[in-house]
């Protein structure tokens, strides 16, 4: 089996990392299969490879979600990429009433996305995770019945646990969720968890309530 690389994929391979023919390389389709591969040829344009070995085939993973409150863009990225290595498979932007108000634009999307792909590279994991449309609270709290636990970082939560199952971890602006916003999620069947009793950054409340409850993989 062939596959054939262009693009990004094949600037960095060729220009960046300085592969030539013969030298192996990881592949995955970014839906489950991660594999080596030997470059064959390295062209102007596009290289092509032969598949060698396949590390892994996976299927489905249980869905573990990030809704990030809308923070400011290089910080939002920034903690979307760490939690990619440690495992999400979506991200959510959420509006919350102290965070950001302006809605994530298709070109924050498209950033997003890219940054998801470096960073399930940089992790060797083989899902590519899913960038949806901004949401408000209201509309997260009727989703948080499809998941087996939905967790809502606050000061004043318990510690948290790994979580097996599909998972929902939210987590607002620096400001913290408004009373309410809070209320609504656990009346929808969110449970509260610190990760630190400090003043934190969002992004780094992100990255560590997403540790504390991914599965060790």
């Amino acid at each position: 089996m062939r596959v054939e690389l262009a693009d990004e994929e094949h600037h960095h391979l060729a220009r960046v990392l300085r592969l030539r023919v013969a030298d192996e390389i990881h592949v995955t389709n970014g839906r489950g299969l991660l594999a080596t591969a030997r470059l064959e040829s390295v062209a102007r344009a596009r290289s092509e490879a032969a598949i060698t070995r396949v590390l892994a085939d996976e299927g489905a993973p249980r869905r573990f979600v990030l809704a990030l409150a809308l923070i400011r863009r290089d910080r939002f990225a920034r903690a979307f990429e760490q939690c990619v290595e440690l495992g999400i498979t979506e991200c959510v932007p959420l509006i919350t009433a102290a965070g950001r108000r302006g809605r994530a634009e298709r070109a924050f999307r498209e950033r997003l996305e890219r940054v998801a792909v470096a960073a399930m590279k940089q992790a060797f994991r083989c899902h590519r995770p899913l960038v949806q449309p901004v949401a408000d609270v209201q509309a997260l709290c009727a989703r948080v019945g499809d998941f087996e636990s939905a967790v809502v970082g606050d000061p004043e939560g318990p510690a948290p646990a790994a979580c097996p199952g599909d998972t929902l971890v939210i987590v607002g602006p620096e400001g913290g969720l408004e009373p309410g916003e809070l209320a609504a999620l656990e009346g929808a069947g969110a449970a509260r968890a610190a990760v630190s009793r400090h003043r934190l950054r969002a992004e780094t409340a992100a990255v560590g309530l997403v540790a504390a409850l991914a599965r060790a993989d």
